[in-house]
């Protein structure tokens, strides 16, 4: 990830990068760059929101309603019903969800949550309990503070220091944002020299309750903030070193306690100096960019771990049934690292344990871009992975959590009992340099297959408030296409979607490479109307049904002999519907 001339001058003398993977690379900047013009999108144009409109906001909606995966559901928990007695206890009912981190996330028009989410479908709040907290820099402050703009911070660049008078500073930018975390990797002012700038950042905050809360701050550059005038963090005259993301350096965390008022407008400022002027600095190769700065800082009414779990165990003890919302986020799920355990973040396992002691009457809603830790699933009737589904996350979730969507989701991924299961565990990590991809064509599920190792819940699995069966199996080859057809019968008291999906199994007589035991190639998904049956055709091209790479031949290979075809709901159906189709010869191809 190093972005770096010199870096690259070095790298290409060194013939560690040839000429030509340079000009493929310029060649596909260049081509980016005719697509944009040819756009007729202006170039540096001004952001809108044309298309912020309710068609917009249906559609984004029905793509989260649809990926919505419930894993368990027993004895019809859900869907709820409107007069039932419940309560919402977790960070995620509360916080943003749209995205994961870095390269991962992007701003959206809005977002919803789960507790804004109920209140509009049930015409009343939800009582709340935290129950625990997860985010790594607290709350984020943009989201919650005003400026006379508006919503969120009035932030100013200048070219000088703190330390030269306001009215002599050179004003680069003037704009408003909604966040306090920021990652400016590659943000360099026009009119800053050597990437070295100094942002001000201002806004009032006014608390809704009395008490004393916590102010963390980090920062890849220098920071002090203010409250009211009142310096009340220093990353400035004496910082500590931490590591952030991308190996990158950043200072120790800074956290302090401040007593506030409920209902008192409070001053807030932060004077922040680029990158280039941090104290604790490394050398510049530690960083991605010269340029890079990052700056984060938030808030959290102050209580401890176990306040926050005895007020959410009091909330269940008054409640018959409990939607308990947990996750990640995208401080623990990011392009740019990886997670590093599977358990979920904070206090989060404690809380669920505890809840569970006093009402069994939970459902548990987990909000992550992969598979966590479930210690407790068996002692759970009802969970739902909801993934970070967007600006509709929260909408989508009280739609199936009370059925007005029928969840039709399926994993599109493997969920496993324990960490240790995962088929990259022993190779996870880089030994001196060195990174081995130890499960070659073993990734995800077939991994699981072929070692007979059950996972906690399978690939391609999904419950529905309604029923399905699959039947009538029929197999062709049809010039290019192999053609699966099957009749699909809802035979539940629901209008519902199934994904029905095709496995093809090797030939038995394949000695050349060790292939999975069988392979996804198609599916497709029908939605039906309570007692009603359609035929689903699923075709795929054979030579991508059969084919394997072959490393010998540098080409992918069609490989001849009787193949077996599975369908059915999942890749642990109970019963496959089973047929075979057969190439006659071996056949070597390369291309897409």
């Amino acid at each position: 990830m190093i972005r770096k001339h010199d870096s690259l001058i070095h790298q290409i003398l060194a013939r560690e990068i040839p000429q030509y993977v340079i000009d493929e690379r310029i060649r596909n900047i260049l081509n980016f760059i005719k697509f944009g013009i040819e756009s007729g999108i202006p170039a540096n144009g001004k952001e809108d929101e044309d298309n912020n409109t309710a068609e917009t906001s249906a559609f984004i909606r029905q793509l989260a309603d649809d990926a919505i995966v419930l894993l368990k559901n027993e004895n019809s928990i859900l869907p709820l019903k409107p007069e039932e007695n419940i309560c919402l206890i977790g960070p995620g009912a509360v916080e943003r969800r749209t995205t994961g981190g870095g390269s991962a996330s992007l701003n959206s028009y809005y977002h919803t949550s789960v507790a804004d989410a109920l209140k509009k479908k049930l015409g009343h709040d939800v009582p709340f309990a935290m129950g625990s907290l997860i985010a790594k820099n607290l709350h984020d402050l943009g989201e919650v503070v005003t400026n006379p703009k508006g919503k969120g911070f009035d932030v100013k660049v200048y070219k000088e220091s703190f330390d030269v008078p306001e009215e002599k500073r050179t004003l680069l930018e003037n704009y408003s944002i909604d966040v306090s975390n920021l990652l400016l990797f590659d943000y360099d002012p026009k009119g800053c020299e050597n990437s070295t700038y100094y942002m001000q950042l201002e806004g009032d905050l006014t608390p809704d309750k009395t008490g004393e809360y916590s102010f963390r701050e980090q920062c890849l550059g220098t920071a002090q903030l203010f409250i009211d005038g009142k310096l009340v963090i220093d990353d400035k005259t004496k910082q500590g070193l931490s590591s952030g993301i991308f190996a990158s350096p950043i200072s120790s965390p800074q956290i302090v306690n401040v007593k506030l008022n409920a209902g008192q407008k409070y001053h807030i400022k932060v004077e922040f100096g680029s990158g280039m002027t941090f104290t604790a600095r490394k050398d510049s190769a530690a960083l991605v960019t010269d340029s890079a700065s990052i700056l984060n800082f938030g808030y959290i009414f102050h209580k401890t771990d176990e306040e926050y779990i005895e007020e959410a165990v009091e909330l269940a003890k008054k409640s018959d049934k409990v939607i308990l919302c947990v996750g990640t986020s995208l401080d623990y799920e990011s392009e740019g690292f990886d997670r590093s355990e599977m358990k979920l973040p904070g206090n989060q396992e404690e809380l669920v344990s505890a809840v569970l002691k006093v009402n069994k009457n939970v459902i548990i809603v987990n909000q992550s871009g992969t598979p966590v830790s479930l210690p407790w699933i068996d002692n759970v009737p009802a969970f739902m992975q909801a993934w970070f589904n967007g600006m509709e996350a929260g909408n989508a979730i009280a739609d199936v959590l009370y059925g007005d969507v029928n969840p039709s989701g399926k994993l599109p991924l493997s969920y496993p009992k324990r960490v240790e299961d995962n088929p990259a565990f022993l190779t996870f990590k880089s030994n001196n340099g060195q990174c081995v991809y130890g499960e070659d064509v073993f990734a995800g599920w077939k991994f699981y297959e072929k070692r007979k190792i059950a996972p906690l819940f399978p690939f391609g699995f999904g419950l529905s408030y309604t029923d399905f069966t699959i039947d009538n199996i029929a197999t062709k080859l049809d010039g290019e296409n192999l053609e699966a057809t099957v009749d699909v019968t809802n035979t539940g008291k629901v209008t519902g979607k199934e994904v029905v999906q095709l496995y093809v199994v090797p030939p038995k007589t394949t000695t050349a490479v060790d292939r999975p035991l069988k392979e996804l190639k198609g599916f497709a998904k029908v939605e039906l109307k309570a007692g009603e049956k359609k035929t689903v055709k699923i075709e795929v091209p054979y030579k991508y049904a059969a084919s394997y790479f072959d490393v010998d031949a540098n080409q992918w290979h069609a490989e001849k002999g009787e193949y077996g075809v599975l369908v059915g709901d999942s890749s642990s159906s109970e019963k496959f519907l089973e047929s075979t189709f057969t190439l006659e010869k071996d056949e070597l191809w390369s291309g897409l």
